[in-house]
């Protein structure tokens, strides 16, 4: 699902695609696609649709659907835009094995078959844009960047088939099977965090806000995060400023303080649970203290 030009778009099996203005309201578009499509985007005023077999289908206005001739054996299995391009990810299989693919685009309309990512060995399951760049993530705990999405650096990170990747808050988040979930700044180093899920996480996407995700699961389990990002109160004690950290993403951050918000100096390392109170003795008197949080 996506939502862009004024409506929601849904597609799925046998081609079909739904549109609403409001999110209660739906009214089936022929898109004259009879596989299924996987995932939708809007972006560059385009809305794209991509599903099995190479199936791709676009549209303006999300009414009137266009094939788009797409010359691939792969199952499309994610799309994402940035830097001025639309990437698409999947694969298909054969005697030898799984193949990845990535395709290309400036316009959502001319493809172009990256190459680079053959050596992969697995299907590409997730695509996300954030920070400047891509990051894809597949089957066998299969992780990659990209800034243009031709070339791309591996790594495969967890013994388990993602599934999905979003971007929120400064975070790539992924999610797999047997409630697999991992995190990374830079899609390079990834951390792996708890959730109750046993079951195939198959779908995560960040809220409204952007302060956290939602994960969908088998058998219809939805999950939700906490606050990605910690948060840091302050006030003032009768012995000094006074730190409350609580929450955030990664197990570890640091606390640093500046005078001038140039130069910052580290003041102490806080996990993410459960919230710390800190007090800052020399910080009275002082013609200004500025805290912030980092990832350590």
């Amino acid at each position: 699902a996506t939502y862009g030009n004024g409506m929601f778009v849904v597609v799925g099996k046998k081609g079909s695609i739904l549109i609403s203005l409001n999110g209660y309201d739906w009214m089936t578009c022929s898109s004259s696609a009879s596989g299924y499509l996987e995932r939708i985007l809007w972006a560059q005023n385009r809305f794209v649709a991509v599903g099995e077999g190479g199936l791709m289908v676009t549209s303006t206005d999300g009414t009137n659907w266009t094939l788009v001739p797409i010359d691939t054996p792969a199952d499309l299995e994610c799309i994402a835009y940035g830097n001025g391009i639309f990437v698409v990810g999947g694969g298909y299989f054969t005697n030898n094995g799984a193949v990845a693919t990535v395709l290309t685009s400036r316009d959502g309309l001319h493809w172009t078959d990256q190459p680079s990512v053959g050596f992969f060995g697995v299907r590409i399951r997730g695509i996300a844009f954030g920070n400047g760049f891509f990051v894809l993530v597949g089957n066998d705990g299969l992780t990659a960047t990209s800034t243009n999405g031709v070339t791309w650096l591996d790594a495969f990170v967890g013994p388990e088939n993602f599934r999905s990747v979003t971007y929120a808050s400064g975070h790539f988040v992924a999610v797999g099977n047997d409630g697999q979930v991992m995190s990374s700044l830079d899609g390079v180093d990834w951390t792996a965090h708890r959730c109750f899920a046993s079951m195939n996480l198959r779908d995560i996407t960040a809220t409204d806000s952007g302060d956290a995700v939602l994960l969908v699961g088998s058998n219809g389990e939805i999950f939700r995060s906490g606050e990605l990002r910690p948060r840091l109160d302050l006030r003032l004690g009768s012995t000094g400023p006074e730190l409350n950290v609580n929450g955030g993403f990664l197990p570890v951050y640091t606390v640093q303080v500046s005078t001038n918000l140039v130069d910052w100096i580290d003041w102490f390392a806080c996990t993410n649970a459960p919230p710390a109170t800190f007090v800052e003795p020399d910080g009275s008197g002082q013609p200004a203290r500025f805290y912030r949080i980092v990832p350590r």
